[in-house]
């Protein structure tokens, strides 16, 4: 079950992170401060998550996972439909941070 959790948690994150930076050189942003709070709080749970898996799993597993989290990403994020995950992708930030804390919470609080 945690791989299953860890996993998940570093593919949206990284999805949501992937999002923003295309977003980023194509120069389009989310004014206000609610979508900076929501990537920023991605991004720390992204970092978190890989931090995690390094605690918590054998030193392969995390970089195996990140690296077919990256393909899968590639896959699923692409030039011709990032705006649709742009335009959700508040949704992704909430989703990738909700899951890094239930991965720490399973882990530490359980």
């Amino acid at each position: 079950m945690l791989y299953v959790l860890f996993f998940l948690a570093l593919t949206f994150g990284l999805i949501s992170a992937r999002v923003h930076t295309i977003a980023a050189r194509g120069g389009y942003f989310h004014p206000g401060f609610g979508s900076l709070a929501f990537k920023g709080m991605a991004m720390v749970s992204a970092f978190a998550v890989i931090v995690w898996g390094f605690i918590n799993f054998d030193w392969y597993v995390p970089i195996v996972a990140f690296i077919a989290a990256s393909i899968l990403n590639g896959a699923v994020v692409t030039a011709g439909n990032w705006d649709k995950h742009f335009s959700v992708v508040a949704g992704h930030d909430l989703v990738a941070t909700v899951l890094c804390i239930s991965l720490y919470v399973v882990t530490y609080a359980l």
